[in-house]
């Protein structure tokens, strides 16, 4: 689940251990990924054109 820059929600996916990010806009991003036993995890993503 990428969030922008302003926190924004932009993508939720569930159900598959791919996500497809060709969508997302340049810039810098928060992925918060929940597994199959509900731990978070969350990392940063950075979007480069």
């Amino acid at each position: 689940m990428p969030l922008g820059s302003w926190w924004q929600l932009v993508k939720t996916v569930r159900g598959t251990n791919e996500v497809d990010l060709s969508g997302l806009v340049e810039g810098v991003y928060l992925l918060r990924i929940t597994d199959a036993d509900g731990k978070s995890h969350t990392a940063r993503l950075v979007v480069k054109e």
